[in-house]
């Protein structure tokens, strides 16, 4: 008893049992479930798949059950990671709120979710999403309430315009969008003082691209592949840390196929040389006057500025398919 702290005892049974089970190990849930079931290679559904980290029971994995509800067991432990991808789900149950102050990562790819469950807005501290290959055809801007979430993938399934709910949230770095029915992505190229680095909107119906997503200043990854844009903005060569853009699959009128075909760096090489002048002075300026601050060497002059370009882009043409 002395090791629980007396707030903990203070609280109702209900608070008790999940701060002690929360302590449990692996070696402790299979010893417990061994003595209920009497046997060792058959231990009841939902517990067997708790998972421990050493310090407590922190993760839930039951992904390819065949699962069409998610049973109220989960909801009794403050866990960390859920994941139940691969399962026949089409709902998510409120009581997931009883979990939301510990429950940081929730995955459920590869389900049957025609919406995009409401609850999930109010998962304060939730970092990371994945609701991959479902039927969801819209986002409720209310998950912008969602400040700490940084990771979102939303691939296969039937957005029809990019959920603007989700770049109001700073924190956003990592955006996968791939394999839906987007036609539009000026919301995120107009972005001004964006997180977002790694960001997929490959296999849409995309059209274009504004000069504005030169102002995304961290965006190292930017996936086009197999849309329909007809022109790259020269601006896009001046994101300062762009290392791979796949482009394949589009019908690129101002960039020839034997330089898209070379990869990444060729094209935004190829891009820059369309710029101003006078543009490329003023980029090459604003990154100069905060280094010369600092005492750091940096030539204008050479029309040099911070550039991580770097290319590993894969010249085959991906394959497309549609969402289930």
């Amino acid at each position: 008893m002395r090791r629980i702290r007396r707030g903990i005892l203070e609280k109702k049974t209900s608070e008790l049992k999940k701060y002690l089970v929360g302590r449990l190990t692996n070696d402790d849930l299979k010893a417990f479930y061994e003595a209920e079931s009497g046997e060792s290679d058959r231990l009841p559904s939902f517990w067997h798949y708790a998972i421990s980290d050493g310090t407590g029971v922190k993760k839930l994995k039951l992904n390819s059950k065949q699962i069409e509800e998610i049973p109220p067991q989960a909801w009794e432990i403050p866990f960390k990671s859920v994941d139940f991808e691969d399962n026949k789900l089409s709902t998510i149950p409120d009581e997931i709120l009883n979990i939301s102050a510990s429950l940081k990562r929730l995955m459920l790819s590869q389900n049957v979710l025609r919406e995009f469950p409401a609850v999930i807005c109010s998962l304060s501290n939730l970092t990371e999403l994945s609701l991959k290959q479902n039927r969801i055809s819209s986002v409720p801007s209310s998950i912008a309430s969602l400040e700490k979430l940084e990771s979102v993938d939303l691939r296969s399934n039937r957005l029809a315009s990019c959920p603007e709910g989700l770049l109001k949230i700073r924190k956003l770095r990592i955006l996968y969008l791939g394999m839906n029915s987007i036609r539009n992505i000026d919301s995120i190229c107009e972005l001004k003082d964006s997180h977002l680095e790694h960001v997929d909107v490959s296999n849409n119906n995309i059209g274009s691209l504004t000069p504005n997503i030169r102002f995304h200043r961290k965006l190292t990854y930017l996936n086009l592949e197999n849309n329909e844009i007809q022109k790259i903005p020269p601006e896009i060569a001046l994101c300062p840390v762009l290392q791979h853009m796949p482009c394949t699959g589009n019908a690129v009128r101002n960039i020839q196929y034997s330089i898209i075909s070379k990869g990444t760096q060729s094209v935004l090489d190829y891009l820059r040389n369309k710029l101003p002048e006078d543009i490329l002075i003023a980029e090459s300026a604003s990154y100069a006057a905060p280094s010369q601050t600092s005492g750091a060497d940096t030539s204008a002059s050479s029309g040099a500025f911070p550039s991580a370009h770097h290319d590993t882009q894969m010249t085959e043409k991906p394959k497309r398919s549609s969402a289930s």
